[in-house]
């Protein structure tokens, strides 16, 4: 059982130092996390007069106080609801500054600073370049301030307490977070270590291989996933279709129905039940689309940081399609500027990228690093992954008859190249093409192109 006494003050200015007092102490004891109902309420006599800007912040006048008793006379039971717990307080040095005054013009032993969690540096932590006071805490949690007309130090620490437990509990989703996501294929994470916080991966291929619909298939998969842990988002940045193609899209490889079909409307019955079904599934997904074009990295870090903050999204991971669609005068420190993203948050960063043209030129069509385009310098990727499917090409390579070849052999290599087209028509190979913390190597995905659905 863990206890701590989650606690607020009242003054009669902003420094101890300067001689200002204590006019009232509220204290709400936490039990593993949960408040019990046991509080400790008192107002204080601090044989000063209180100045009327400050009595105007907290209510407690000089003829409110005057009959009250003084910290010495309430210090007892105050260190006696204490005991030896630990002391939550936001911006403890303030507080705390207070508490020792008194207590040692009392003749009592100060607190000790390693009995404090301070809730100010966690704030701050969790929620940088925003405020943090106890007002916009709340306003973040979506606590209610409803009662809050003026500073109260019960009130103000029953809501600190109710803040804690959200600091607390958005800080381990966090972590959780940092430790591992899946991509929702056993052989590639097993290969990769999955998506990890902080992380910049690069998925490359030549149009028509699959790169926008693997990326769709990560979404849902992290979206799957987190909506039954309760936490996270997938914020998925699209600068070339629009959010309404890729609901389609999505739909498409939920259900199994072609993409062309749900464009034209021809659904069966079933099928519309089905894509019902989804729509519904869909919209109950923390899943984010932003379509905007032509986004720069400082408009990505910006979205980032309001779904981060937003405690009904948050972010567990970033999606952007594509990297030569993102705006910089600086195109050489985009990767770069990602790879700060994924940090800052701590979150994957994926980006999709398109490549030259140079694999059409050779006969071994499979894409190498430096075939991504206008990118040479990697090294801010930390994994590089590149779509590709075989059967694509062969689309382009169907037999024509030699000079002087027989019907008989060129039929026969027709047949050969049926079967072949024919038995690599659903596959998609991932090339693990850098991975610093693991193999390089290639891992083989079923892969429907009217669906745009990837399955082991």
């Amino acid at each position: 059982m863990k206890r701590e006494i989650v606690l607020d003050t009242e003054t009669t200015g902003l420094s101890a130092e300067n001689g200002d007092k204590l006019v009232a102490i509220g204290a709400v004891e936490l039990i593993d996390g949960k408040q019990t109902g046991k509080t400790f309420y008192t107002e204080i006599n601090p044989l000063r007069p209180v100045p009327p800007e400050i009595s105007d912040i907290h209510g407690l006048t000089d003829e409110r106080l005057k009959d009250k008793p003084t910290f010495s006379q309430i210090a007892p039971s105050l260190l006696d609801f204490i005991g030896d717990s630990s002391l939550v307080i936001h911006n403890a040095p303030f507080n705390l500054a207070f508490f020792n005054t008194e207590l040692t013009a009392a003749g009592f032993a100060p607190i000790a600073e390693d009995r404090i969690v301070d809730t100010l540096p966690i704030a701050k932590r969790l929620f940088p370049e925003k405020r943090v006071n106890l007002d916009a805490l709340c306003k973040s949690f979506d606590i209610s301030l409803e009662k809050r007309t003026l500073h109260g130090a019960l009130l103000d620490a029953q809501l600190l307490a109710e803040v804690y437990v959200c600091l607390l509990e958005k800080e381990l989703r966090n972590k959780k977070m940092t430790t591992h996501l899946s991509t929702g294929f056993k052989m590639l994470d097993a290969v990769t270590g999955g998506l990890n916080g902080g992380e910049l991966v690069l998925i490359g291929g030549r149009p028509g291989m699959g790169k926008t619909s693997f990326a769709l298939n990560l979404a849902l998969n992290a979206a799957n996933e987190f909506r039954k842990k309760g936490h996270s988002g997938v914020a998925f940045f699209s600068m070339e279709a629009p959010s309404s193609r890729l609901t389609e899209r999505f739909l498409s490889a939920m259900t199994r129905i072609p993409s062309m079909k749900i464009i034209k409307g021809e659904l069966s019955a079933d099928e519309f039940q089905r894509i019902a079904k989804a729509s519904e599934n869909l919209e109950k997904m923390p899943l984010y689309i932003d379509d905007t074009p032509a986004l720069s990295p400082a408009d990505l870090r910006d979205r980032c940081r309001k779904m981060k903050d937003d405690p009904a999204k948050e972010l567990g991971l970033v999606i952007i399609d594509c990297l030569q669609l993102i705006k910089d005068e600086k195109r050489s420190l985009i990767l770069q500027r990602l790879k700060e993203i994924a940090k800052e948050f701590d979150v994957p960063v994926i980006v999709l990228s398109q490549l030259t043209r140079a694999p059409e030129n050779r006969k071994d069509k499979h894409p190498r690093l430096n075939d991504i385009r206008d990118y040479k310098d990697l090294s801010a990727a930390d994994k590089v992954l590149f779509l590709y499917r075989e059967n694509y090409y062969l689309n382009f390579d169907y037999p024509e008859q030699r000079a002087n070849e027989t019907d008989e052999a060129f039929y026969d290599r027709i047949n050969e190249w049926a079967k072949r087209f024919l038995s690599t028509e659903k596959n998609c190979d991932i090339i693990i093409a850098k991975n610093p913390s693991g193999d390089c190597g290639t891992i083989n995905l079923h892969f429907e192109k009217m669906t745009g659905f990837f399955s082991e």
